[in-house]
């Protein structure tokens, strides 16, 4: 993640009054897990594309999650919202799935402009909300975050989100049985696991299956990464229009 220097600081203290942020409105701090007395996880999933490619919509993953009864995250880029329609229609239909930003195009996010943020930003969301959605968090391509971008994910109300459990599904030396070892080691109550649903995790939907088996065995049970965010002290999320169940933070597992 970019680091966030003492250089950047005179913009850092403009760009409140750029952004027309309330006043004492500050930056939300990068959100790894939720800690919480509780056995909830939430298992996310990325969907970007670059300006050159769009990548796929690996469909076994969602036929898991629908077979499982599982809730999801999706972190879209507006590239791989516009560039897959059709997957888009049975997503935004599913009370299973909620959508998160993942910028437009994927670039890094700290190299531009506070105007070519917000850019980045508004265009997913206006690629989102031609199927009826919005996002519930931001979470930024490469990890990448700086001062002006979390100062313009408060100005957007957009919770920056990153991850606490790395599925390692992106590598192509990864297997099924690596990603589940993984998985199953590193997950905590309030853990945020990270997957790819757009081609680039290469053995995500075989590894899916036993994943949840294993989790479910451990006790954890699965919800909505905007139920875990809204739990959180002092946080501040949008609300999501579908979710699959009310989360009690203090509910057995299930």
């Amino acid at each position: 993640m970019a680091a966030l220097c003492s250089s950047a600081l005179p913009v850092l203290l403009l760009l409140p009054a750029l952004l027309d942020l309330p006043l004492g409105a500050g930056p939300e701090q990068p959100i790894h897990y939720i800690p919480i007395d509780a056995t909830a996880v939430a298992i996310t999933f990325d969907a970007c594309a670059t300006h050159s490619q769009t990548y796929i919509f690996d469909r076994p993953i969602f036929e898991t999650l629908k077979r499982e009864g599982v809730p999801a995250t999706i972190f879209v880029s507006g590239r791989w919202v516009e560039g897959h329609p059709d997957a888009m229609e049975e997503l935004a239909s599913s009370p299973l799935i909620e959508f998160g930003d993942h910028s437009y195009d994927h670039p890094h996010m700290p190299e531009l402009t506070p105007s070519e943020m917000e850019h980045e930003i508004d265009e997913t969301e206006a690629a989102l909300a031609r199927f009826g959605k919005r996002s519930i968090a931001f979470r930024p391509p490469y990890g990448e975050l700086s001062p002006e971008v979390l100062l313009v994910l408060a100005h957007k109300g957009l919770p920056p989100v990153l991850w606490d459990v790395v599925s390692g599904d992106p590598s192509v030396g990864s297997t099924a049985k690596s990603i589940l070892h993984t998985v199953l080691k590193k997950t905590r109550p309030g853990s945020i696991i990270v997957f790819h649903i757009n081609g680039r995790g290469w053995k995500t939907a075989e590894a899916l299956p036993s994943v949840i088996a294993g989790l479910r065995e451990r006790g954890f049970r699965f919800v909505h990464l905007s139920e875990m965010l809204a739990v959180r002290p002092g946080a501040r999320v949008r609300s999501a229009p579908q979710l699959v169940d009310t989360f009690d933070p203090l509910a057995p597992a299930r």
